[in-house]
């Protein structure tokens, strides 16, 4: 079963490698000249890659006053796609929430570098949950359920372990709230948690997830719900973040929804990329939206209202804005 999981993603990269090549050869094809726009995204056979060539399809395929001839370019993540935006590289850019965020204002990893204020939103995609899975055993409830366990906070520079140690923060406690952390790889997780060397794990990931279906397959795991004043206060305090449900059912024994938050993947670009080109993307995908959504299991859940408002820190592109004010989503 779980051969047959991974190997499904796989087939999701190599399905999209070839729509992507598709999309190309079939816009090179339009009558007139073509724009060359370029989308960074991931890793090839990652989550970023898949939905970034997703992206390019849709542009590829819309009927526009302009053709285009989308790229989707395989990078190192949302660190290296800022870089490649701010040097002209990229026109676009998939990042999360929290690195979009931080390279606008200069805080965190951007801090020797300072703000980067060109940058700007397009639309947010599907949410990067902070994840909360705990062995069957365990009848754990909710968070507050492992105080006193055995827990994989992630390692040092992680977003899971930075979430960690925000929500403990946020509960007025830190580490000692656990008999013992531990920081294990992520595959190194379904055995550490099935065997009952650890009582649960946290990760910071988009759903579905082999991370998480694995042990739930295997061992019954269970996906804990992170909610209450903490999470609440967190949300208020870092822009970034944004409530959002793990959707039931995608998992092994996990049929309901599960309440949690964590950072958004975003699209972002820069302020003088042409208006109108950053126009015909956001048209591209959100006059299709049902079918951009069964392109790739992580957009499955996507709503067009908070795709325009969450995780979203920065100021708007105007391409973008025009076309959520021709739609009435955004009113200023």
């Amino acid at each position: 079963m779980v051969q047959r999981f991974n190997s499904g993603f796989l087939r999701f990269g190599f399905a999209f490698i070839l729509s992507g090549m598709a999309a190309i050869s079939q816009a090179s094809s339009l009558p007139g000249p073509a724009t060359v726009v370029s989308i960074g995204a991931g890793g090839v056979g990652g989550v970023y890659y898949a939905v970034g060539g997703a992206m390019c399809r849709m542009l590829s395929r819309a009927v526009l006053q302009t053709p285009y001839i989308c790229k989707v370019d395989a990078t190192g993540g949302s660190v290296f796609n800022l870089n490649a935006l701010k040097t002209g590289e990229l026109d676009f850019a998939m990042v999360q929430s929290d690195i979009g965020h931080h390279a606008y204002t200069g805080e965190a990893q951007f801090a020797a570098v300072g703000p980067y204020e060109p940058l700007r939103d397009v639309l947010s995609l599907h949410p990067e949950s902070v994840t909360v899975v705990a062995r069957k055993e365990l009848e754990a409830k909710s968070f507050q359920d492992l105080q006193g366990k055995r827990v994989n906070i992630g390692h040092p520079g992680s977003v899971a372990r930075a979430s960690v140690d925000q929500l403990l923060g946020a509960m007025g406690t830190d580490y000692q709230f656990f008999s013992r952390v531990t920081e294990l790889r992520a595959d190194e997780l379904t055995e550490a948690l099935c065997s009952g060397r650890i009582d649960a794990f946290v990760v910071s990931v988009g759903h579905p997830s082999a991370v998480v279906q694995d042990p739930a397959a295997l061992c019954g795991a269970q996906l804990l719900p992170l909610q209450g004043e903490a999470v609440d206060a967190l949300t208020q305090q870092f822009p970034h973040y944004a409530k959002v449900d793990i959707p039931g059912g995608i998992y092994t024994n996990n049929a309901a929804n599960v309440p949690t938050y964590g950072v958004l993947s975003t699209v972002v670009t820069r302020a003088d990329v042409d208006e109108q080109r950053v126009y015909d993307l956001v048209k591209a995908i959100f006059s299709n939206l049902d079918n951009f959504k069964r392109l790739h299991p992580a957009l499955e859940h996507l709503d067009k209202q908070r795709m325009t408002k969450d995780g979203l820190t920065m100021p708007l592109h105007p391409g973008a804005l025009r076309y959520f004010r021709e739609q009435g989503w955004v009113k200023n």
